[in-house]
């Protein structure tokens, strides 16, 4: 006989409480569709780019010597905190002073969080006096407005600048060679020199000042008295350039003859101011502006004169010789903080043309004020012993300290 259970109504009403508890956690079948939720969404934020690639921008900028590009790499608050006219000036004194030729620099690793990154560099600084210079930098980054600049400041160009220090290289300059004849006569050479001028109306004795003169300057007795017989009585006059050694058995008579003008100065003395071949051996000058750089990454101070023509411009390297110099760190106030590097100068080397001097002051007289030109060879060598070209010109007034270059605007 099967028994029935009865259920109590307390029971009965928790069994169906658990029954509609089940059915209101019941799935929704997935063929109901969802009413979307209006007002409100999810976004993911959007990764900040890698900063690596702003670091890598500003040291190729800096290894092409873009300061200008450097600089637009600031973050705003670095371009508050420098001008760029002082910033470019910074980075240029800096590569002048270390004589750089070229950088070298390397990524070696970055940490980034948030708006902030550290980009670690090395960087080797090539000099064309004191070698290579490695640092290793630390490059800070600030993400702002849309992009990634970088915090800058002085230690940046070179660790030992931070705080306003500046760079001093102490300059090595070793006299400038000699330019010679094929038998070791002298063209060219750094000496003392005597510029000779006359003021016409203190001359109280013509005949003898132009017999001195005329072996003296290799030139007529006519054609020295043409050079002021139109001049006012109180104007100078240049006629020429001695060397002191040149002028040395005579200077007491010379000194003594009134009229005459001697005037001693330190020089690249160009003998006889070439005879009409200062075209082929040519003359020095001041570092063009538009070379400038060049010269300083190659070791050049930037005061220095170069061979502009002929052999000085050909010979250049030999006849400069090696430059060397001392590297110090300045602090603001003048004071020493400390020295980087040292390197030593070594003499010029001189340079022989195939010239013959004797033979060039002929044909350059044999030339006289004719037009042209006259070149002379040897036809067993093919060697050029004599150049001479009319009109000529004198490379001794290209020197500002000789006191007749005021004639050089007459050429």
């Amino acid at each position: 006989m099967t028994k029935i259970k009865t259920v109590s109504t307390k029971q009965f009403g928790l069994i169906v409480l658990i029954i509609f508890l089940v059915a209101c956690t019941t799935p929704i079948s997935d063929s109901t569709p969802t009413p979307p939720n209006p007002g409100f969404s999810v976004k993911t934020p959007t990764p900040l780019p890698n900063a690596e690639g702003t670091a890598s921008t500003f040291l190729d900028a800096w290894k092409k010597r873009d300061y200008n590009g450097m600089y637009g790499l600031l973050t705003p608050l670095s371009q508050d905190a420098i001008k760029k006219d002082a910033f470019l000036k910074s980075y240029s004194n800096a590569a002048a002073a270390l004589t750089l030729s070229s950088l070298e620099t390397t990524v070696l690793s970055s940490l980034q969080k948030d708006s902030e990154a550290e980009v670690l560099i090395r960087v080797t600084y090539k000099t064309a006096l004191v070698g290579d210079l490695t640092r290793e930098i630390k490059l800070p980054l600030r993400y702002e407005n849309g992009r990634w600049g970088i915090s800058w400041e002085d230690g940046l160009i070179l660790p030992e600048l931070k705080g306003g220090n500046t760079l001093f290289m102490d300059f090595k300059v070793p006299s400038r060679a000699n330019v010679y004849d094929r038998n070791g006569l002298a063209f060219a050479a750094q000496t003392e020199a005597v510029a000779i001028g006359v003021i016409p109306g203190q001359i109280t004795d013509e005949d003898k000042l132009i017999r001195e003169l005329s072996p003296l300057l290799g030139l007529h007795r006519e054609a020295i008295r043409s050079l002021y017989e139109n001049a006012q009585a109180d104007w100078y006059v240049p006629l020429g350039e001695v060397s002191s050694e040149q002028i040395s058995a005579r200077y007491k008579i010379l000194a003594g003859i009134s009229g005459l003008s001697l005037t001693t100065y330190q020089t690249r003395y160009y003998l006889n101011g070439l005879q009409g071949a200062a075209h082929a051996v040519g003359y020095i000058s001041s570092i063009p502006a538009s070379r400038l750089v060049e010269y300083q990454a190659r070791g050049y101070a930037g005061n220095e004169k170069i061979g502009i023509t002929g052999l000085e411009a050909w010979g250049e390297k030999y006849l400069a010789g090696k430059r060397g110099g001392t590297l110090y760190v300045i602090k603001p106030g003048g004071q020493v903080a400390a020295q980087l590097a040292r390197s030593e100068s070594a003499a010029g080397q001189a340079v022989y043309s195939t010239l013959d001097r004797e033979l060039q002051k002929q044909v350059a007289q044999a030339l006289g004020d004719m037009p042209g030109a006259a070149v002379v060879l040897n036809m067993n060598t093919g060697e050029v012993l004599a150049f001479a070209s009319s009109p000529a010109f004198d490379p001794n007034l290209f020197d500002p300290t000789n006191l007749n270059a005021s004639a050089l605007s007459k050429v």
